[in-house]
Order: C-alpha cells, then structure tokens, then sequence
C-alpha cells in the first residue's frame, strides 16, 4: 500500500544518484512482484469457491440457492 502512493510521486528527474536510482528499481520490481503475488492470491481465491459451490450444489442444492440469494 505504501509503494502505491509512493512510486507515482517520485519523478524520474528527481532520482539523482546511482544509489537512489537503484533503490527505485528495486522498489519498482517489489511493487511488480506484490501485485503478481495478489493476482494469483485472488485466482487461488475464485478457483477454490467455485470448487465449494460446486461441492455444495452436488449435496445441498437448496442450501446453493440460500447463499447465491445473500449476494
């Protein structure tokens, strides 16, 4: 969350030194690396409620039907 309001402030004539430059690159590739991760967070999230509902709609159709209606 940090690194999503940081990195658009920073301008890239602002970054001076070889240091500071490799610091944003370094926070660039973090902040690539934590979007990858939550972007496969939320498809292990949908794979595995599909997978539920469909268990449950196997057992228990009404019960399918009473947790569709509250969303």
């Amino acid at each position: 969350m940090i690194l999503d309001v940081l990195l658009p402030l920073i301008e890239e004539g602002s970054i001076k030194t070889a240091k500071a430059k490799q610091s944003l690159a370094d926070l660039q590739a973090l902040q690539k690396e934590i979007d990858n991760v939550k972007a496969a967070k939320r498809g292990e999230m949908e794979q595995s409620a599909v997978m539920l509902l469909k268990k449950i709609e196997k057992t228990d159709k009404a019960m399918l039907g009473r947790i569709i209606k509250k969303f």
